[in-house]
């Protein structure tokens, strides 16, 4: 108990355009135990989390118990109430290697890594190239987690919409 209340009472909030042009470096300076706040935008990044962070839109602080609402009317689907989930999106569109999942999440040591992902649109990830079974006779190539790809990691992902995210 005493732990966390240290962890929380120096936890940092770093914030999304405002102190930090890009998610990638908000992450990149936070430290465990901190959050990234991400204001509504359409952010274009391919997200790499290596550590116990929160990653979080605006979201974090509404009411979540109605953030989305069956349509039977017109559309036949879900549709996202909550107008922090549905502008805050990170497109994973322009991805130019082989990572192109709209956010990757492992540990850098081997250590099982707890991070947060909550309220946003993840959209248009296609997945990232890794190579199952290596150094078998089965070795193949398989592109993996279009919106969210995770190892070595226990994430609480809530209150998110993923729109077309391609890969197995």
């Amino acid at each position: 108990i005493i732990l966390s209340l240290f962890s929380f009472i120096f936890s940092t909030t770093l914030l999304v355009p405002e102190e930090y042009s890009t998610i990638q470096a908000g992450v990149d300076a936070a430290v465990e135990g901190d959050t990234v706040l991400v204001n509504q935008g359409i952010y274009f990044e391919n997200i790499e989390i290596t550590r116990s962070i929160t990653l979080a839109s605006y979201a974090l602080y509404d009411d979540l118990t109605e953030w989305a609402e069956f349509d039977d009317q017109i559309f036949w689907q879900w549709q996202v109430e909550n107008e922090h989930i549905a502008n805050t999106i990170i497109d994973g569109s322009t991805s130019t290697d082989d990572y192109g999942s709209c956010i990757l999440i492992y540990s850098d040591n081997d250590d099982c890594i707890t991070p947060r992902v909550i309220g946003f649109t993840i959209q248009n990830g296609i997945g990232t190239q890794i190579i199952r079974n290596p150094d078998t006779a089965e070795e193949s190539q398989q592109r993996l987690g279009g919106g969210i790809l995770f190892d070595i990691s226990n994430p609480t992902i809530e209150y998110n919409q993923f729109i077309d995210n391609g890969s197995g």
